[in-house]
């Protein structure tokens, strides 16, 4: 852990088990090697793995929230194996999901199976939760089409239904974000509000767009979509105030728990860094 800790380029990831993360004497001891090292945490992914069934969600709810104040970011591995995944994401805050490679293995084999992945996807979407593929072998898998895209409908009809302290929260955050892109807001999905376009190639050859930066008023926070990775920007971060972030993420319960000032760095800098991909 030295070694990679003076390393600030490498990136880790490392599993977990449902029995480690509930058992409150074996947490203790990870909890504690990781408190101890979270100038680890920007760079660091801890998966839990979902094929036992984690039996005390009530404690391995807690242990997941107490990684994720510790800065770390903490998602469910083999989603989709086990029998749980539905209570998993009702019971855990996660940041990201990582779908079990025998599910993303049957893309275009089957209609059925390509809805359900389909659907727990956009179910991810929404809830803020990011989304990972594994075994990704071919074409079709590759150009599987992305669900969520800039639609016609109305930002203030999706506006009007959300809390009013929470709609006051995301107009000051469509000013900061109208402002950096010089464009209008527009709804991406059934939740998600965003600013501009911008054209990307994967690494497996998938090809599409997507907002330049956005947001979305999610019931556990106000969910930013800042792109180019807000834990590259240590000195900010470290002056924002409360957060939490996930990958390409920033989560935030109130926007008095930031400072206006830094958050508009971020956002301006989230915007700079698409320009070479963007999409007039």
């Amino acid at each position: 852990l030295d070694i990679i800790e003076d390393q600030s380029s490498v990136h880790i990831a490392f599993n977990v088990s449902g029995a480690t993360i509930a058992s409150p004497s074996s947490f203790g001891m990870l909890a504690g090697i990781l408190a101890k090292r979270r100038k680890l945490a920007p760079r660091t992914l801890i998966e839990i793995t979902e094929t036992a069934a984690i039996a005390d969600l009530e404690n391995a709810g807690k242990a997941i929230a107490a990684l994720r104040a510790l800065g770390y970011r903490v998602g469910l591995d083999d989603f989709g194996a086990g029998s749980a995944s539905i209570n998993y994401l009702h019971a855990f805050q996660v940041d990201f999901v990582k779908f079990d490679g025998a599910m993303i293995k049957k893309i275009g084999s089957s209609k059925r199976d390509d809805a359900l992945l389909a659907g727990l996807a956009k179910l991810c979407g929404e809830m803020g939760i990011t989304t990972i593929a594994e075994w990704i072998e071919t074409e079709a898998m590759a150009k599987a089409e992305l669900k969520t895209k800039e639609t016609t409908a109305s930002v203030e009809a999706y506006l009007a239904k959300q809390p009013a302290d929470t709609v006051a929260d995301c107009r000051i955050i469509m000013g900061l974000m109208e402002k950096a892109t010089g464009e209008e807001p527009r709804m991406w999905g059934t939740s998600m509000v965003g600013y501009g376009r911008y054209a990307y190639k994967g690494k497996s050859g998938r090809e599409g767009e997507w907002m330049v930066i956005g947001f979305s008023p999610r019931k556990a926070a106000l969910s930013l979509y800042i792109l180019m990775g807000v834990e590259k920007e240590a000195a900010l971060m470290k002056n924002l105030g409360k957060h939490t972030t996930g990958v390409g993420c920033l989560y935030i319960k109130k926007l008095s728990d930031v400072g206006l000032k830094v958050l508009e760095t971020l956002i301006v800098k989230g915007v700079k860094a698409m320009a070479k991909q963007r999409v007039w």
